[in-house]
């Protein structure tokens, strides 16, 4: 991924607004998120294996927005894709396991780009 895709993906000056500029604050947050995307993904992967589809788009809907408060804002996307998802399940667990498995990269990869450019 080019650097100028990167700058599309991330809104690092919100996030910094966001932390009112307090890096202790702002590397708090980064490490929550660090530890709620861990969870976030077993419950999702969960949510497929039990074809609970309803609960797939409730943690979709949540990691969405805590995506967006990030300043993630192409993995805000990727989860509210999977969110209405849940809506639509007839592609079946196999394309919600894809979209999970992306969603786990880019997140983990997002994570890492916010800790060395803030």
């Amino acid at each position: 991924m080019t650097e100028d895709k990167l700058k599309d993906q991330f809104d690092l000056q919100y996030l910094k607004e966001v932390s009112g500029g307090d890096e202790v604050f702002l590397a708090q947050m980064i490490k929550v998120f660090k530890h709620e995307q861990r969870l976030t993904i077993e419950k999702m992967k969960a949510a497929v294996y039990n074809q609970d589809w309803e609960g797939l788009s409730n943690v979709a809907h949540k990691f969405r927005s805590s995506c967006a408060v990030m300043g993630m804002k192409g993995l805000s996307k990727l989860a509210e894709k999977l969110e209405f998802f849940g809506d639509n399940p007839q592609d079946g667990t196999y394309v919600a396991n894809e979209f999970i498995e992306l969603i786990d990269k880019q997140s983990s990869f997002a994570i890492n780009y916010i800790q060395k450019n803030i």
